[in-house]
């Protein structure tokens, strides 16, 4: 929409197309990160960090897309604890 930026970043490129994360906002974009935060190479996975200025202070958005498999997950969050 009018008045929004869109922010997205691939975690994986596939015959059928691709997939990711994004992120959509109203507020100014201060900066962006992305990280590869895969378990294993059948799930591609990653973490979006957009910094944004909502009325003069900076807010940290983070988007993360955690595989299907549990212990994928938890191994994920462990890392992302780190």
């Amino acid at each position: 929409p009018e008045g929004y930026t869109a922010v997205y970043e691939t975690n994986a490129v596939t015959r059928h197309g691709e997939h990711g994360n994004a992120l959509l906002t109203r507020w100014p974009v201060l900066g962006t990160n992305h990280q590869d935060i895969s378990d294993h190479r059948f799930e591609q996975r990653g973490l979006l960090h957009v910094m944004i200025d909502v009325e003069g202070r900076r807010v940290h958005a983070i988007v993360v897309h955690l595989g299907l498999i549990k212990g994928s997950r938890v191994r994920q969050i462990a890392r992302l604890r780190e």
